[in-house]
C-alpha cells in the first residue's frame, strides 16, 4: 500500500510539474506577443495577451507589469474606480521589488503610486532607486516632487542639493527650490537660495532679475527695483531687465520712467520685431482708453517705425494707431502699404476698405471691395459690408441683387418675396447662418423703405425677426418706419420696447424711436423723458444726431416748452441746414412768440 501510494504521488506531482512549465511557457509567450502587439500599435489586442500571461502564470512579473501599465490607460471607468486602481499597482509592484534597480520601471510605479496617495509607497520605491543609483539625477527629481507633495519641504530640498551636486546649479534648479521654499512659507530659505545663485556667478545679470522677481512675490517692490538696475547695469544692451523695470514704474505710476524704459526696450537688439511690435501695441492701447496726449506714443512709435520701416505687421500697427486717433486718411495710406507687401492677407483688404469708409470716402472703400474681390476669397461678413457700402451710395439694385446672392449661398431654397417659415429652411442649418441671413434681410428691409416699397420692406423685417429674434436693429427700423409711415401704433411700440432690452437699454437710437412712437400715441410726458435721456447720452459721447434733435423740440412744443423747443430744432439745423421743413417749423413758431 505504501509502495502503491508513493508510485502514485509522485506521478501526480510530476503531472503537475509539467502542467505548471507548459503554463509558463505559454505565459511567457504571450507575454512576447503582447509585446509585439503594443509595438505595433494594436494596444487593445496587446493588452489581452498580457491578461492572458498573467492567468496562465501569476507569477510572470514582466507580465503582470506591462498588464498593470495597461490597465492604467484602458478608457474604462470600472478599471479607474480604487479598487481597480489598487489591483493595477499591485500587478506592477512584484516586477518593482524583484528587479530593484530597473530605473525607469521604478520611477513609473513610484509616481503612480504618488498619484493614487498611496502611503510612503512612493517614496520607498524611490529612496531605494536613489541609494542603488545616487548618479542618475531624473530619480532624484521624482523622488524631491514625491517629498514636496507631502509636505516635506527640508527632505525635498536635501534631495535637491544632491541634483545640483550631480548636475551643476542652475537658474531652473534654484527657481523651483525657491518655489518650494515659498510654499513652505521659508521665505528667508528661499532669499538665501536666491544669494547663492548670485554668488556661484556673480558676472550674470539673469540672476539679479530672478532675485528680483522674487521679491516682487515678496511685495518689496524697492527692493526688486535694486536688482533690476543692477542688472539693466550688468548687461545694458539687454531688453528683460528693462522689461522688468517697466513694470515697476508703471504700477508706481512714474509715466516719465516708464516710456523711457519703453524707448530704451525698442532700441534694444535681443528682442524680436514681434515682441516690439506688441508691446507699443500695448502701450499705445493704454494712451488711447487713458485718453492721454498720444505725442508721447508718437514720438516711441517712431523709434520702431525707423527700425523696421518695411515690415507689414508694423505698417499694420502704424494703420491701427492712426485709426484709434481718428485720423483714418493715414491709415489707410498706411495699410495700403502693407498690403503692397503681403496682397493676400484678407486682413489688411478689410482694414483698407473701413478706413476709407470712415475717412468719408465710401466710393474708394467700395473701390478695395471691387480689388480685393478679385484679389482674395473673402469673407463673408466682408461681402456683407460690401453690400452695406453699396446701399449707402444709394445703389439699392446692386445692394440688393448683392444681398439676395449671400442668402442664397446660405440657403438656395430661400424666396426672396415670401414670408419665411423656419420648417422651409435647410435641416442642417446652423446658429451662425440664422444670424447672417437676419441681418441681411433687415439690410434689405432699410433698403426697400427707401425705395417706398413698404410692403416687401416690412415682410424683410418680418423675415429679419423670425430668423433672430434677438435682432434689435431690425426691430428698431422696423418700429420706426412703422411709426412714420402710419401705421400700427401699438406694434411699433412693442418692437420699439423690444430693441430696448438687456444692454440695449441704452441706445441713445433706440430711445429716440422709442420717445418718437411715445409722442405720436400721446404720451407726451414719458416721450419728453425719453428723449431727454436719448439727447443726453448722445451729446456726452459727442454723437449728436439731427433727427433726434428736431423730435426732442417737437415733444418740447407739445409739453409747452416753446423756447426750448426752438433752441434744439435750431441745433438740428446747425447739423443740416438743408432742412426746410425745419425751417419753417422754427419761423412759424417764432412768429407766433413775437405776437
Amino acid at each position: 500500500m505504501i509502495a502503491v501510494l508513493t508510485t502514485v504521488g509522485t506521478a501526480s506531482l510530476s503531472g503537475a510539474s509539467q502542467k505548471e512549465n507548459a503554463d509558463a511557457a505559454k505565459s511567457r509567450y504571450y507575454y512576447y506577443e503582447g509585446m509585439r502587439q503594443d509595438y505595433e500599435g494594436h494596444p487593445d489586442a496587446a493588452y489581452e495577451c498580457y491578461k492572458r500571461a498573467v492567468a496562465l502564470d501569476s507569477g510572470n512579473a514582466e507580465a503582470r507589469y506591462s498588464l498593470g501599465v495597461m490597465r492604467f490607460g484602458v478608457r474604462n471607468s470600472e478599471l479607474l474606480d480604487d479598487g481597480e486602481v489598487s489591483k493595477s499597482l499591485s500587478l506592477m509592484k512584484r516586477y518593482v521589488d524583484k528587479y530593484p534597480d530597473d530605473i525607469d520601471e521604478g520611477l513609473l510605479y513610484g509616481y503612480m503610486s504618488g498619484q493614487q496617495d498611496t502611503v510612503g509607497e512612493d517614496i520607498r520605491v524611490m529612496e531605494r532607486l536613489r541609494q542603488r543609483h545616487p548618479e542618475r539625477s531624473a530619480v532624484l527629481v521624482y523622488l524631491s516632487q514625491a517629498y514636496a507633495q507631502k509636505g516635506e519641504t527640508d527632505k525635498a530640498i536635501e534631495v535637491l542639493n544632491q541634483y545640483e551636486r550631480n548636475e551643476g546649479r542652475s537658474a531652473t534648479l534654484s527657481l523651483h527650490k525657491m518655489s518650494m521654499l515659498l510654499e513652505a512659507r521659508d521665505t528667508v530659505g528661499a532669499i538665501r537660495e536666491a544669494d547663492a545663485l548670485i554668488a556661484s556667478d556673480p558676472k550674470e545679470y539673469s540672476y539679479r532679475i530672478l532675485k528680483g522677481n522674487l521679491y516682487e512675490v515678496l511685495n518689496r517692490r524697492d527692493s526688486a527695483e535694486t536688482y533690476y538696475l543692477q542688472a539693466q547695469e550688468m548687461a545694458p544692451e539687454a531688453s528683460e531687465p528693462k522689461m522688468a523695470l517697466m513694470e515697476i514704474y508703471r504700477d508706481r505710476g512714474d509715466s516719465t520712467a516708464y516710456d523711457n524704459m519703453v524707448y530704451q526696450v525698442l532700441l534694444t537688439e535681443d528682442m524680436e520685431r514681434e515682441a516690439k511690435t506688441k508691446l507699443l501695441a500695448q502701450y499705445l492701447q493704454k494712451l488711447i482708453d487713458d485718453k492721454s496726449d498720444t505725442g508721447r506714443g508718437d514720438y516711441l512709435f517712431s523709434v520702431l517705425e525707423s527700425q523696421y520701416p518695411h515690415e507689414p505687421d508694423v505698417l499694420n500697427l502704424s494703420a491701427r494707431y492712426s485709426a484709434a486717433k481718428n485720423d483714418y486718411g493715414k491709415a489707410a495710406e498706411q495699410i495700403s502699404y502693407a498690403l503692397d507687401m503681403d496682397p493676400e492677407n484678407v486682413e489688411y483688404w478689410q482694414q483698407l476698405m473701413y478706413y476709407n469708409s470712415n475717412a468719408g470716402k465710401p466710393e474708394e472703400a467700395l473701390k478695395v471691395y471691387q480689388r480685393a474681390s478679385n484679389a482674395v476669397k473673402l469673407p463673408t461678413g466682408m461681402k456683407l459690408y460690401g453690400g452695406m457700402l453699396l446701399q449707402n451710395l444709394k445703389r439699392y439694385d446692386e445692394a440688393l441683387d448683392l444681398y439676395g446672392k449671400l442668402i442664397h449661398e446660405v440657403d438656395s431654397g430661400i424666396d426672396l418675396n415670401k414670408k419665411l417659415d423656419l420648417k422651409d429652411l435647410r435641416r442642417d442649418i446652423t446658429l451662425d447662418d440664422l444670424n447672417f441671413l437676419s441681418i441681411t434681410f433687415s439690410s434689405m428691409g432699410d433698403i426697400a423703405y427707401q425705395m417706398n416699397d413698404t410692403v416687401q420692406s416690412f415682410r424683410d423685417y418680418e423675415n429679419a425677426l423670425t430668423l433672430d429674434p434677438d435682432n434689435v436693429l431690425a426691430a428698431n427700423n422696423y418700429a420706426y418706419f412703422t411709426a412714420v409711415s402710419g401705421g400700427d401704433l401699438q406694434r411699433a411700440k412693442e418692437l420699439s420696447e423690444k430693441s430696448l432690452r438687456g444692454e440695449n437699454a441704452n441706445n441713445p437710437t433706440y430711445l429716440d424711436t422709442y420717445a418718437w412712437i411715445l409722442y405720436l400715441l400721446g404720451d407726451y410726458e414719458k416721450a419728453r423723458e425719453t428723449e431727454r435721456k436719448a439727447i443726453g447720452i448722445m451729446e456726452e459721447s459727442g454723437a449728436p444726431d439731427k433727427e433726434a434733435f428736431e423730435h426732442y423740440g417737437d415733444i418740447l412744443l407739445k409739453t409747452g416748452d416753446s423756447e426750448n423747443a426752438l433752441v434744439y430744432w435750431y441745433k438740428s439745423l446747425e447739423l443740416d441746414d438743408t432742412n426746410k421743413a425745419l425751417k419753417g417749423k422754427i419761423d412759424k413758431l417764432e412768429k407766433e412768440n413775437r405776437k
